[in-house]
């Protein structure tokens, strides 16, 4: 879906346009030195994709990325606390931006209590600089994305 939404901001001109084929080439070959450095080497090597960057590199792009303090600022802490600490699932990206879904809230909300409930044990609850730690180290993650993205 996220390559749909893709390929269609660009056809509709609500993104930039793609780098020349040469950009893309080099890209490319940095791509493939990654995976070489990252995974073992085998026949699916060259195909295989972590999917939270990728996601996250393409929602980026098309401006519909759930960053962690505007999530925390439109549906508040315990949200929050439920994207930064449940399961990860596509629905993510409706939350903010073009073509945002007014159900996904509901949505995550109700997968992450059936998918938890099974999985886990009760929970103990966390302390509040927990919380900030981890926005804060978020917020820095976010910039280093911004900045490898530029090379």
């Amino acid at each position: 879906e996220m390559q749909s939404r893709y390929v269609t901001s660009l056809i509709k001109g609500f993104i930039k346009p793609l780098p020349s084929q040469n950009d893309m080439e080099k890209s490319i070959r940095k791509y493939y030195e990654s995976i070489r450095k990252n995974y073992c080497k085998s026949a699916r090597s060259g195909i295989m994709l972590s999917y939270m960057p990728y996601m996250d590199t393409l929602s980026k792009e098309i401006g519909c990325y759930p960053y962690p303090y505007e999530i925390f600022k439109k549906f508040g802490f315990n949200f929050w606390k439920l994207i930064m600490f449940g399961m990860v699932t596509p629905i993510h990206y409706r939350l903010l931006g073009r073509n945002s879904w007014g159900g996904a809230k509901e949505a995550i909300s109700l997968y992450n209590k059936h998918s938890f409930k099974a999985a886990t044990r009760e929970s103990r609850g966390y302390k509040l600089w927990i919380y900030i730690l981890i926005l804060i180290l978020l917020n820095r993650y976010d910039l280093l994305i911004e900045e490898t993205k530029q090379y």
